[in-house]
């Protein structure tokens, strides 16, 4: 018997039919697009198997494609039989495709799940950050508020058996919180507590902030380290790959009359095993700036990527291992675009460290 080839699956057999329809007639994609009312991008869907025509697009490439040997009738049970049986192949697909748990945020063991995030400096709050002013408010006290609020939609709808409860790294107690689910935000500048897990599961990504820009990279244009008393310090994700082989991942700032504007953030996902308690988990959301911090949340939040993004994570074992990826934020309209995991574009560095068993 013959195995099956690529262009034996349903799917490629339509595709490849509505190709060789429109060669036949000698016709261009936008012709196409134009007879079906869609844009030209639409019909190189169809023609490499990454979209499927519905019914009326069916009826009308039928209608335009007929000829004097096979009728329109003809032709469209021909091409609708090949679009059934391309959707059926595309059903069974995606249910056989692994899946992320139920809930990527739902922790099943009833252990606390405690949200660290981390605490200004005084010099750097609010006046309402004061417990002893009359309008004092807790949070004005916490680093990267807006990622807080965009989990905070999430976590206690996924897990309503456990408390949930959001802390500053300065309120954060190894004796009490070690062993919960753990979902830090920040990086080393205000969270101990991202510092401190960092150092402990012997990870191979420092964060740094460098005095001088004398240091080399060779991951950046001139535009992205500036220089000048007036820049920002220079900082970066740094990833040890031994010895002395070591690469440096910066921020994206370009000059604009006002200062420096942040075009592209780099952002840490870590995810895995709590190191401290194997039965729980850590979910680490960092960034060389408060963008970037949003921007890796919104990574496991965004509705249109979420499910992708997790999967990606749940194809790589976080549920038995750390695993970490460092990835480009897009800065647009001064808001942080959610990254897409998936897309090597995106990825700079992926870690992957040892099982661990609960």
């Amino acid at each position: 018997m013959r195995p099956e080839t690529e262009q034996d699956h349903p799917i490629s057999k339509l595709a490849l039919r509505l190709k060789e329809l429109r060669h036949e007639a000698g016709v261009t994609q936008g012709s196409v697009a134009s007879h079906l009312g869609v844009k030209g991008p639409m019909v190189s869907g169809y023609e490499n198997g990454k979209e499927i025509p519905i019914d009326e697009k069916v009826r009308r490439y039928a209608e335009l494609f007929r000829n004097t040997e096979r009728g329109r009738d003809e032709l469209e049970v021909e091409l609708l039989n090949l679009r059934t049986a391309a959707k059926e192949a595309k059903s069974r697909s995606a249910a056989a495709a692994p899946r992320p748990r139920a809930s990527f945020w739902h922790f099943p063991d009833g252990n606390d799940v405690t949200l660290v995030c981390g605490e200004l400096p005084t010099e750097m709050r609010m006046p309402y950050a004061q417990p002893k002013v009359p309008d004092y408010v807790r949070t004005y006290r916490y680093a990267d508020p807006d990622t807080l609020l965009e989990l905070w939609g999430h976590l206690p709808g996924a897990n309503p058996g456990s408390r949930v409860r959001h802390i500053t790294s300065d309120e954060y107690d190894p004796t009490v919180h070690d062993t919960d689910h753990l979902v830090v935000l920040g990086g080393v500048d205000f969270n101990k507590v991202t510092e401190r897990i960092l150092a402990d599961i012997d990870f191979p990504i420092t964060q740094e902030h460098f005095p001088s820009y004398q240091r080399a990279t060779s991951q950046n244009s001139e535009r992205s380290q500036p220089s000048g008393p007036e820049s920002p310090q220079r900082a970066a994700f740094v990833v040890n790959h031994g010895s002395e082989d070591e690469q440096n991942f910066e921020p994206v700032l370009e000059q604009v009359e006002a200062g420096w504007e942040l075009a592209v953030d780099i952002g840490l996902i870590v995810r895995g095993p709590n190191p401290y308690n194997a039965s729980a988990t850590l979910t680490m959301f960092n960034g060389m700036y408060g963008r970037g911090v949003l921007g890796s949340a919104l990574a496991l939040t965004h509705r249109q990527l979420r499910e992708r993004n997790t999967r990606y994570l749940t194809n790589l074992g976080c549920d038995r291992r750390i695993v970490a990826i460092l990835f480009k934020v897009q800065i647009m309209n001064e808001k942080p675009s959610p990254p897409d995991l998936t897309n090597p574009a995106v990825r700079l560095f992926q870690w992957e460290g040892p099982s661990v068993t609960g």
